[in-house]
């Protein structure tokens, strides 16, 4: 396996914790859309909530891996490296790319507006692709992974032109953050402090969107407790 990460050994139990709170916070995202689609049944959010899954899952992985490795590798040396380890950890790292991967497409196809299966297929097949067969995994994922995410602060920036909001506000500097923590980790097979600089970026580009579903959600409570009370 081609080298993805230089990890700080210190940094595993943060980066795990960091991880699981980014899968949370996203999976927090997917239920209350499926629940909102319950009383719509739009295809887009559907399509927001699938979206959002498939990142919360590939955290979940990723979170796995750097929590299973410092209980079954003896690390000696102030860095760890990814070369070669066991199939279970490579198949973790694996699922994580490949589920983040799908969860940016789909966000992405979601603001084209388009119907149909094909280009959805064509978008992952390409990203994929293009991961599989580079010799530089970690460059090429952070690569495509930048430019989905550039396309969602495109989106999200022309929305709260034309229309304003805390949501759209909240969400495009959402975006911006994590496309700037994806650029990081592009350089984080070359010197290990972008690995933990990229997680600071991730947590503030999460904790927009944290608040941004907070906001949403408190209507909802508010209308539960004047139905209770």
């Amino acid at each position: 396996m081609t080298e993805f990460y230089l990890i700080p050994t210190w940094f595993f139990g943060f980066s795990s914790l960091l991880e699981l709170f980014f899968g949370l916070i996203t999976l927090g995202v997917a239920l209350y859309a499926f629940y909102v689609n319950r009383f719509c049944d739009e295809r887009e959010i559907k399509l927001f909530g699938y979206g959002f899954l498939a990142i919360a899952l590939s955290y979940f992985s990723w979170a796995f891996v750097n929590w299973y490795v410092p209980f079954k590798a003896s690390i000696q040396e102030e860095i760890f490296r990814f070369n070669n380890y066991e199939m279970l950890v490579s198949l973790g790292v694996y699922a994580h790319v490949f589920l983040f991967l799908i969860g940016l497409v789909t966000l992405v196809f979601l603001t084209m507006g388009r119907e149909g299966n094909r280009l959805y297929s064509l978008l992952v097949i390409l990203s994929f692709l293009i991961i599989v067969f580079s010799e530089q995994k970690i460059i090429s994922f952070y690569f495509v992974s930048s430019l989905l995410l550039f396309y969602m602060i495109y989106h999200y920036g022309r929305e709260f032109y034309e229309e304003g909001g805390k949501h759209n506000a909240l969400m495009l500097l959402a975006f911006i953050f994590l496309f700037i923590a994806s650029v990081d980790f592009t350089f984080s097979a070359i010197n290990h402090i972008h690995f933990v600089a990229g997680h600071i970026l991730f947590l503030i580009g999460y904790l927009f969107i944290l608040f941004n579903l907070v906001l949403m959600v408190k209507p909802f409570l508010r209308k539960q407790k004047q139905k209770n009370g």
